[in-house]
C-alpha cells in the first residue's frame, strides 16, 4: 500500500455515514483525520515497507498496522487528541501505551518502532 493509498482510506473514513458499523459507530472526525494524515506524512517511503492494514475504529480514531517477516506486529491507533500503540515481537516482549498526547515527539517514537520492524 502506498502513501496516497492510505491517505484515501483516511478521506473515506471521514466520509463514513453515522452509524455506519450498524452498531451507532461515528465517521472519523477532521481532528482525528488530521492527525492521522500528519503521521503518515512524517514517516518516510522505507517505513511503509511492512505496512499492513488501515482501517477506522467506532470510536474517532483510525488504525495503522504494520508486520514484519519474523511477526513482530506494531499497531498505532490515532484520534483527535490522544493516540495508542502496541508492539509485539517474537521474543514475546510487549510494548503498550494507551491514550497519551498527538505530539511530534511521540511521533518520533512511533518511527523508531516502525524502523525496528525492518
Amino acid at each position: 500500500m502506498k502513501k496516497e493509498d492510505i491517505l484515501n482510506s483516511i478521506e473515506e473514513f471521514k466520509n463514513l455515514e453515522n452509524n455506519w458499523d450498524g452498531h451507532g459507530a461515528i465517521p472519523l472526525s477532521l481532528g482525528s483525520a488530521k492527525n492521522a494524515k500528519e503521521l503518515n506524512e512524517s514517516l518516510s517511503n522505507e517505513l511503509f515497507e511492512n505496512f499492513y492494514d488501515d482501517y477506522p475504529n467506532t470510536h474517532d480514531m483510525v488504525s495503522f498496522e504494520w508486520k514484519s517477516n519474523n511477526r513482530d506486529d506494531f499497531f498505532v491507533e490515532i484520534g483527535n487528541k490522544m493516540m495508542s500503540y502496541y508492539l509485539t515481537s517474537k521474543e514475546h516482549i510487549t510494548i503498550k501505551k494507551d491514550f497519551i498526547e498527538f505530539s511530534t515527539e511521540n511521533i518520533k517514537i512511533i518511527k523508531t518502532y516502525i524502523q525496528s520492524l525492518n
